[in-house]
């Protein structure tokens, strides 16, 4: 590992372990280079390392050590505490809390692993370890005792990638759930998935699934008109906004669709294993299709457009997303026309061509809006 590398993984982190190192003078020139950069980067760091050096240094002295008073442990981690609390972003609420929760732990009388603590502490003072190293001992496992609460009551922050016209995105969630992101689409999900916690997001639109197993946690995708559930596999799901219909197409390993109105007993839920494509009516209604052309719903992914018996406002509809085109059909007639193609999505221009020619259709582009209508006829008939 480089020393870039080691660098960016410690922006994020408290380098504990380095920083004892540090302090008790045992670091490489290179661990001293990246500990002293790490506190110059950030004023709360420096303010954090300045209490960690005067809990050690009064480890440390040997004068104070024979005082009773040598060093006044509430009040010094009642000020690494508020370095912690600040550097992790806390709020003066959220600090409060802690302080209280932190007070309540630390108190001999109502904590067993302190009063075991403290025991441990006397039995390596008696063996004759330096008493820094102890202080080091005593403080690291203290630390690491207390970072679960630190941490547990944070929520995840929610993070939210959109797609306009035209575009098309590809995201790694924190759980390694590859996700790819049709046009006009947004996917809202969590920073991490707690371990304790379903791995959930919300979609609007259009999004292909590469789900990482997990057999101990489900993966959830919420849209405005159904739920799907599921461990480890790879499907579609699309939900525009508008439209009173979710499908969902499974590539592989199986699925729970839910409609909103699903109950504890599974009514209005279905299995849908690899190949089978789900569709949610309204709220309500649950259609099944087995061994569906799933280049229809997927083929998008490896750029394709496929269409199966599709009528022309749907595949205007999925041209317009794609390329970023509006369509005007000029003929109501030409409505009632359906396609079936699968398409490469090169160019507009060479995609345009091909369905002119299949439907015995014309049409003219003017300033990124296509206008479609029956040959030899250039208005509504």
């Amino acid at each position: 590992m480089n020393r870039q590398t080691k660098a960016l993984e410690m922006q994020d982190r408290t380098p504990w372990a380095k920083l004892a190192k540090y302090l008790a003078g045992e670091c490489s020139p290179e661990e001293e280079k990246e500990i002293e950069e790490w506190v110059e980067a950030n004023p709360s760091r420096k303010r954090l390392a300045e209490q960690v050096r005067l809990i050690w240094d009064a480890a440390g002295d040997s004068e104070a050590e024979e005082s009773e008073d040598w060093l006044d442990v509430d009040t010094e981690w009642e000020k690494l505490q508020a370095e912690i609390d600040a550097s992790s972003g806390s709020t003066s609420g959220q600090q409060s809390v802690r302080q209280q929760s932190v007070k309540r732990q630390f108190e001999p009388e109502r904590s067993e692993q302190f009063s075991k603590r403290a025991a441990d502490y006397q039995s390596l003072l008696s063996v004759g370890m330096p008493l820094a190293a102890v202080a080091l001992t005593i403080i690291a496992a203290t630390f690491l005792w207390y970072l679960p609460s630190l941490t547990s009551d944070q929520s995840p922050v929610e993070r939210k990638v959109s797609t306009e016209r035209g575009e098309r995105a590809t995201l790694r969630l924190s759980d390694g759930t590859k996700v790819r992101l049709n046009a006009e689409s947004q996917l809202r999900f969590p920073d991490s998935f707690h371990e304790q916690d379903r791995r959930i997001v919300h979609l609007s639109g259009e999004a292909y699934f590469d789900v990482e197993d997990d057999s101990t946690r489900r993966f959830t995708v919420r849209t405005s008109g159904a739920s799907i559930d599921v461990h480890g596999t790879a499907f579609n799901v699309r939900a525009r906004s508008g439209r009173e219909e979710v499908q969902v197409a499974v590539e592989e390993g199986g699925v729970s669709l839910r409609t909103p109105e699903a109950d504890s007993n599974g009514r209005k839920k279905v299995r849908l294993r690899s190949g089978e494509v789900g569709r949610v009516l309204g709220k309500s209604t649950l259609i099944t299709t087995d061994q569906a052309n799933l280049k229809t719903y997927v083929g998008w992914t490896d750029g394709l457009l496929v269409f199966e018996n599709a009528s022309l406002p749907e595949v205007t509809a999925r041209l317009g997303r794609w390329y970023n085109l509006d369509f005007v059909i000029q003929n109501s007639s030409l409505r009632s026309m359906r396609l079936t193609a699968d398409l490469k999505s090169e160019s507009p221009k060479e995609v345009l061509n091909v369905i002119a020619a299949t439907l015995g259709i014309q049409y003219q582009v003017d300033q990124g809006t296509v206008y479609l209508s029956s040959r030899g006829n250039d208005g509504d008939g």
